[in-house]
């Protein structure tokens, strides 16, 4: 395979137009080739909200209200010591 071949393949994998590694880029294909881009980002930002964030956020909320209430309750048992 020739460099141009071996070129071609790498463009067809990373979603790059031929049109760019050839020096022919237009700007319809720069716009093509940022939306490709700027739609994969999203995709990712949305996986990585789903699966991480959202799970972290609601892990850090419930370990700070379960420490709050512990908190609360061992107050509420060493009132009640001293009050006896």
């Amino acid at each position: 395979m020739d460099s141009k071949g071996l070129l071609t393949k790498i463009a067809e994998a990373c979603y790059i137009p031929k049109e760019i590694l050839q020096g022919k880029s237009k700007s319809a294909t720069e716009v093509r080739l940022q939306k490709s881009f700027k739609n994969m980002y999203d995709k990712e930002i949305r996986v990585l909200q789903s699966n991480i964030i959202l799970p972290l956020c609601e892990e850090i909320y419930k370990r700070f209200i379960d420490t709050q209430v512990e908190n609360k309750i061992k107050w509420f048992e060493l009132k009640s010591i001293k009050t006896l």
